[in-house]
């Protein structure tokens, strides 16, 4: 008898245990009721007018993967799996200038990052070539997925002049080695330093969000023709993170990312309560998101 009870004491804990650890890793991603988080939307608005604003920005989507549901949000189920996508964006003036945003990974990046998702050639080498032209080029952060079009492309003495890097992001040395940061040709590139805000260019403005890394920022663009997009980079990796708002499960945030979780979610908080049907904020990796921009014209299909 006593057994038998000891055995259903052991089962009862061990089902109590595995509860508490699965909501404590995979189901807890509640986001602060206030956030800590200061992003003034009426400054950056201010900052980016003046000057021959951009026309319209293009995505160009260099590779994709899938990943289970439950890395994206917390809560979602484990055995779901959608799709990511690893995207660049080309912000266009005028006689052909343009800015790029964030440049995706090469080939054997992806391979590393992702080796069952499909990666497209030449969309990567579509980037590369508008790397060429652009003004200026930026990322949301120095992850592979991000960055790794800069540190592996093939033009790096002829686009070292436009790259635009902050001095968070270059101090970030431990993420530029694993993606072979190419130091030796491009360590002459100044580093950008910024409190909160920098105006980039006409109708983009620069918005520091460390968090999901140090050198974390957001880009503000704004269009000639009014309309306005803030690129949040990985602050959410799918829409629903800010919409809900709901963060990724810890063991993604601490175990996998190694972000700062708590600022992050602050930052959710913060883009929840700006959500409005005049700003179009772009989620750097959600597909589904992604689709409803091209469909209703905020972006583009492909880069120019």
């Amino acid at each position: 008898m006593w057994a038998a009870r000891r055995s259903l004491i052991i089962l009862v804990v061990g089902i109590l245990v595995g509860g508490i650890a699965k909501y404590g890793l995979l189901d807890e991603g509640e986001v602060p009721a206030l956030s800590t988080y200061a992003l003034d939307l009426a400054r950056v608005r201010s900052m980016a007018l003046g000057g021959e604003l951009p026309l319209r920005v293009n995505a160009e989507v260099v590779a994709k993967s899938r990943v289970p549901a439950i890395a994206l949000m917390a809560g979602n189920s484990p055995w779901v799996y959608q799709e990511m996508v690893r995207t660049a964006y080309q912000v266009v003036y005028s006689e052909g200038r343009s800015v790029i945003i964030d440049t995706g990974p090469d080939r054997q990046l992806h391979e590393e990052l992702s080796p069952e998702g499909p990666f497209y050639p030449e969309r990567f080498a579509a980037v590369q070539r508008a790397m060429l032209f652009a003004e200026a080029i930026v990322v949301t952060h120095d992850h592979p997925d991000h960055i790794g079009g800069i540190a592996r492309s093939p033009n790096l003495e002829h686009i070292r002049d436009r790259i635009v890097l902050t001095r968070e992001q270059l101090d970030n040395r431990e993420q530029l080695d694993k993606v072979g940061y190419p130091f030796d040709t491009l360590g002459a590139v100044e580093a950008l330093d910024y409190r909160q805000y920098h105006r980039l260019a006409p109708g983009i403005v620069l918005i520091k969000a460390p968090g999901h890394t140090p050198g974390s920022q957001m880009v503000f663009v704004k269009l000639a023709g009014g309309r306005e997009l803030l690129f949040v980079g990985d602050v959410a990796w799918h829409m629903d993170n800010i919409e809900i708002p709901r963060g990724r499960a810890l063991a993604i945030s601490k175990f996998v990312v190694g972000e700062d979780r708590s600022a992050v979610l602050h930052q959710l908080r913060a883009l929840h309560s700006l959500r409005s049907p005049s700003l179009h904020m772009v989620v750097s990796h959600d597909s589904a998101q992604l689709g409803r921009l091209r469909a209703s014209g905020v972006l583009g299909r492909a880069f120019e």
